[in-house]
């Protein structure tokens, strides 16, 4: 994320720990593989970013030495690594441990970027110059939290925070958490203007999509942003990505794929890629020479079959994020009773997407019926599969999986 918002950033990782386990000198954490090294982002003596692949010491001035060469603290670029870090809900972070001179300036950088206050908040309590032990004055000494797959041999010891997932925690409600995050401390977004195109479908006919739009007129590269399963145009992980996307100086097009703005008379599926390629097709896109593709979830999954077909010649680079590659599996964990809350949430989105076409045409199961549903599985064979002609939930899994 550094990378995308300063193009040519690069991180400097030091130590994690040996392949086994078990004290790796000179240090005395390092031991489980919970724990890593990151070398600051720095400036030269004139205030240009240069990537400097070494531990620097800095002194309180936010001043380092090395080689007889000056060097400054890149703080806009460390703060980025920091958010980063601090926001992304697989990532779990414990301790970050630098001196209080430097978390001094990433805070200050932090207000003066108008960070989101509750990853500001999870920076003061996070990071930390050690009570015992050398103050952290070259790197970053990062640790996180013990994982799943680690425990119960693996044991976290305090703090313990009121955002950290915890052992018994299920998966389904740490995807729920950010959701419930951003619901109450919004991300920001840039300035953007309503999109829209037309395309044909061979059952319903003439159809009309929906997105936002961040266009600053002077860039020739675009980010298109395809959300996730029972999301929009509007969830909160599009609305950050539009915002990175306009820090880096690049134009944004969060999609609404077909039914998400609530006002179509369609709905959409895993592996229907018509309403990326008629994005891309757009009059709004024709300026641009570069597209950059960014899908998540389901929208991964869509935007993966879209490039395994014949994608747009400026599709220069695309993204997955928590995409099920493999539609049956997810299905089914999502069906599980430790998900009955993301499954939940997911379904009352699709839901009123259905409410909404249904009001406009024929579909394929009563809206009484529909709102019964409790399982993505009979969702897919009851809902999606008569639509878009599947045998069933089986047979759309198999044919739509990327």
């Amino acid at each position: 994320e550094v990378a995308f918002r300063y193009p040519r950033a690069e991180l400097t990782v030091g130590d994690l720990s040996r392949p086994g386990g078990g004290r790796i000198r000179p240090h005395v954490s390092h031991q489980s593989g919970r724990d890593v090294d990151l070398g600051f982002y720095m400036l030269d003596r004139r205030s240009t970013p240069v990537n400097v692949h070494m531990f620097v010491r800095f002194n309180n001035q936010a001043l380092g030495k090395q080689w007889g060469n000056l060097y400054k603290f890149d703080a806009a670029r460390n703060w980025a690594l920091m958010e980063s870090l601090l926001s992304q809900p697989t990532t779990d972070v414990q301790h970050i441990f630098v001196s209080n001179a430097i978390k001094r300036r990433l805070l200050n950088q932090a207000v003066k970027e108008g960070a989101n206050p509750e990853v500001l908040m999870r920076a003061k309590r996070v990071i930390t110059q050690p009570r015992h032990g050398a103050p952290h004055r070259s790197h970053f000494h990062v640790r996180i939290y013990c994982s799943d797959d680690d425990r119960p041999m693996c044991k976290d010891r305090p703090p313990f925070y009121a955002w950290h997932q915890g052992a018994d925690e299920a998966p389904a409600i740490s995807a729920l958490k950010p959701f419930l995050r951003h619901s109450l401390l919004p991300p920001r977004v840039p300035d953007w203007q309503r999109w829209e195109t037309n395309l044909e479908d061979s059952v319903v006919g003439t159809l009309s999509l929906s997105g936002r739009l961040t266009a600053e007129g002077t860039s020739d590269t675009i980010v298109v942003i395809v959300h996730g399963l029972g999301g929009s145009a509007t969830s909160y992980y599009a609305r950050r990505a539009a915002l990175c996307a306009s820090r880096a100086g690049i134009d944004s097009l969060r999609l609404n794929l077909r039914g998400a703005d609530r006002s179509g008379v369609d709905y959409y599926h895993a592996g229907l890629t018509d309403d990326l390629e008629a994005a891309l097709g757009s009059t709004a896109l024709e300026g641009y020479a570069n597209i950059l593709l960014l899908g998540y979830s389901l929208g991964g999954n869509m935007m993966l079959r879209y490039l395994a077909g014949q994608p747009d010649a400026r599709v220069r680079a695309a993204a997955a994020v928590c995409t099920p590659i493999d539609l049956k599996p997810n299905a089914r964990a999502i069906d599980r009773p430790r998900g009955m809350l993301y499954r939940r949430h997911v379904l009352a989105g699709l839901k009123d997407i259905y409410r909404n076409v249904a009001a406009r045409r024929e579909v394929p199961l009563p809206v009484r019926d529909a709102s019964r549903i409790d399982t993505i599985e009979q969702w897919d064979e009851r809902v999606i599969a008569p639509r878009h002609g599947f045998a069933g939930a089986e047979d759309y899994w198999a044919q739509t999986s990327a």
